[in-house]
């Protein structure tokens, strides 16, 4: 679009140098007079045009007129593509600054994650203890039932025995 910019601007350029052109060849022809003519009272005197410079006067003009309504036609182009232009820039930047701050939350996700890992490997770790503990505790208290049991058993047994002596 800034290619089509430039080119909008050349052309308009152009168009322009070509109205000074016509301005100027248009107010020579409306103004010409020749200073070494000698003054008669002639109906065509009065109308310093002949026919065919007024013919070449009013094509110029028509032409003059088309290209002043194609340079405000470009000129209104150029306008238009420029606020189009301008707008697209702030929309890109408006998108970078959102992937910027897209980007910088998913940074703090990405770390907050790998804290929540380490978090959760940490306790599986605990748990595995736990279990560990857990365990020898059961083996601990069967051994202790098992030799309570047998405590009791001979108890048992000793008391029978007091009985009977």
């Amino acid at each position: 679009s800034k290619k089509a910019l430039a080119d909008l601007q050349d052309q308009l350029r152009l168009l322009k140098k070509d109205l000074a052109n016509k301005d100027t060849l248009v107010q020579e022809s409306t103004s010409m007079k020749d200073a070494n003519k000698h003054v008669h009272f002639e109906p065509d005197r009065y109308d310093p045009l002949s026919g065919l410079d007024r013919t070449s006067l009013a094509a110029a003009r028509r032409e003059l007129d088309q290209c002043r309504m194609k340079i405000d036609g470009l000129t209104h182009d150029l306008r238009e593509t420029t606020i189009k232009l301008a707008a697209k820039d702030e929309r890109i930047n408006e998108l970078k600054n959102e992937n910027d701050s897209i980007k910088r939350e998913h940074d703090l996700i990405s770390q907050a994650n790998n804290q929540l890992r380490l978090r959760v490997h940490e306790l599986e770790s605990n748990v595995n203890s736990y279990d560990s503990v857990a365990n020898k505790s059961t083996l601990t208290i069967s051994s202790m039932q098992k030799d309570a049991k047998e405590k009791q058993d001979q108890l048992l047994e000793l008391q029978a025995r007091i009985r009977y002596i």
